[in-house]
């Protein structure tokens, strides 16, 4: 593919799934307790977690060279992790109220992250954030931010 092309397909990529985002923003509704946002975003982070391992850049399919795992983490990528941490974005956003400090920080890394899995999986870039591993805490303990 040439960059050119790689660049349209990115662009289009971004323009669906902002779209695709845009309409689900207006869905997501504030919780009412950090218990609350936890629940919603942990069956994401799941399912991404559970993809990251078993197709993922180091998954055990590595070592075999006629393995199919690299397209279909690709696939998986473009279809099931980007959209899936933009929606855990979403919803992160929305319930911001909720967050101590330093979970801001982390969302605001995993925000970086995903932007990086775009441009790394639609274009020729290299490497970038890593997911923070604060997000798979975040949101997990019940303190009151309200006091």
């Amino acid at each position: 593919m040439t960059n050119q092309a790689k660049c349209i397909t990115a662009d289009i990529y971004r323009a669906i799934t902002d779209k695709v985002i845009k309409n689900e923003l207006v869905g997501v509704k504030a919780c009412t307790s950090r218990d609350a946002a936890r629940t919603a975003i942990e069956p994401l982070l799941t399912a991404n977690r559970v993809t990251f391992k078993a197709y993922g850049p180091h998954s055990d399919a590595r070592f075999d060279p006629e393995s199919s795992a690299p397209a279909i983490w690709r696939r998986k990528m473009l279809e099931s992790i980007i959209p899936n941490n933009k929606r855990v974005i979403a919803i992160l956003d929305r319930n911001r109220g909720l967050m101590v400090d330093q979970e801001t920080e982390t969302l605001e890394l995993f925000r970086q992250h995903t932007d990086d899995l775009i441009a790394r999986h639609l274009t020729d870039a290299d490497a970038g954030q890593q997911f923070p591993k604060a997000m798979n805490r975040i949101m997990e303990d019940s303190i009151d931010v309200h006091d």
